[in-house]
């Protein structure tokens, strides 16, 4: 598993959030990932079914969007969740920083998509994230 935290993935730049340049091809390799707060616990679980060398995608896209949603800065590519939204607002208001987020990546490479979305079930069962429907 590897542990990085979200501002390690995703800038902040001067149109809003941005996928970093130098990040580890692990992360574009298919997997599962978690993202946990020390004070909120388990916030998010999803998978990136990709197996891709596209710098612009994989994992760090669904961060990308996840980070959209989370700082509530909604672009036409991101659909903004009700559970997301209630987040947001809690984590904004409360001046939380978004690099405070861990990020637990699991690379499965040979998982089919299938087998991902059953892992990501059990994981979303065991720590019932905030933002998972």
């Amino acid at each position: 598993m590897i542990k990085t935290n979200l501002d390690k993935i995703i800038a902040l730049g001067s149109k809003g959030p941005e996928i970093k340049k130098d990040i580890s091809p692990a992360f574009y390799q298919r997997g599962i990932y978690q993202w946990w707060h020390k004070k909120y616990g388990c916030i998010y679980v999803g998978i990136n079914a990709l197996d891709t060398d596209d710098r612009n995608n994989g994992m760090p896209l669904r961060a990308l969007h996840h980070t959209r949603k989370l700082l509530n800065l909604i672009s036409s590519n991101t659909r903004q969740t009700k559970k997301w939204l209630a987040f947001s607002r809690i984590f904004n208001a409360n001046k939380d920083s978004y690099s405070d987020i861990v990020i637990h990546y699991e690379n499965h490479p040979h998982c089919s998509k299938k087998e991902l979305e059953e892992l990501e079930k059990d994981l979303v069962s065991k720590h019932k994230p905030i933002t998972n429907h």
